[in-house]
């Protein structure tokens, strides 16, 4: 009888395992296999180009070169960069604040990186232009005065590239189809076993 209650504990606690999404960035591809010059964020089902295709652009100008993207609004970008450190405040201003180097590495290598950093540029609600990145020695960067004399989406600057996504559609992980599967395998079982 504790057996009984035991496996069925293990097998909800499993179940309901495989319904939780797992938070995190996977390497996208934005027109050729393997291109890698798209993120998916699986926690808000949105993909974001590249930084590396916007380098040097101005908003408006990545707004017309990649026609499929839209510009990302502020809580989208704070979205992202909390998800990956979800103990700062990424609506308040710093500069330089000492982070996470591993954490910073990966996602330079899956945003994009240029002159050892990867900055983005976005419109903020208060239609100021202001940048969230972070550097190779971890250090994060989230500031408005430097370019906070203009809100022209016509500014550009060689530093920084421009927050751009698109809605995806969701895909389940392989691995929550195959727990599932497993499942209604036991349960097959399960009822054939009984009827025997």
């Amino acid at each position: 009888m504790k057996f009984k209650l035991f496996g069925r504990a293990l097998a909800g606690l499993i179940f309901l395992s495989s319904c939780v999404a797992n938070a995190g960035l996977i390497e996208a591809d934005l027109s050729v296999a393997n291109d890698n010059l798209a993120v998916y964020d699986t926690s808000s089902n949105l993909t974001w180009l590249d930084l590396s295709q916007t380098f040097g652009m101005s908003i408006n100008t990545a707004i017309n070169n990649f026609s499929e993207f839209r510009l990302a609004s502020q809580s989208e970008v704070i979205g992202l960069w909390t998800s990956q450190y979800p103990l700062i405040d990424f609506n308040l201003q710093f500069n330089y604040l000492a982070a996470d180097v591993n954490t910073g590495n990966q996602i330079m290598s899956l945003l994009g990186s240029i002159y050892g950093h990867t900055f983005g540029m976005y419109v903020q609600d208060n239609s100021v232009i202001a940048n969230i990145g972070t550097r190779t020695d971890g250090k994060l960067f989230t500031d408005e005065n430097w370019i906070s004399y203009t809100s022209s989406l016509d500014f550009q600057s060689s530093w920084h590239g421009v927050y751009m996504v698109k809605k995806s559609e969701s895909v389940p992980e392989p691995s929550t189809l195959a727990i599932f599967a497993l499942g209604m395998i036991g349960l097959a079982s399960r009822r054939f076993r009984k009827q025997s």
